[in-house]
């Protein structure tokens, strides 16, 4: 996408520039945003920190049943 656009760029600067009536158009340069990329992984950072680790269940929580029965006889 990035190469297409940077292709087109002429093409779309001579498009703004009649669209506009500008006398000087200034030059297109296009970069890619990652910014949605990073706080997805931010927000996947986070949300696994909420998350207990693999391994840890209910005794680690402190969700044990502490109500069984123990038979003595």
């Amino acid at each position: 996408m990035q190469q297409g656009l940077t292709s087109a760029a002429g093409f779309l600067r001579n498009a703004l520039s009649k669209s506009l009536m500008i006398r000087y158009t200034p030059t297109l340069s296009f970069e890619l945003d990652t910014s949605i990329e990073h706080g997805v992984r931010l927000t996947q950072l986070i949300d696994s920190l909420k998350k207990p680790a693999s391994g840890e269940g209910a005794e680690a929580r402190g969700d044990t049943d502490h109500d069984h029965i123990i038979d003595e006889g």
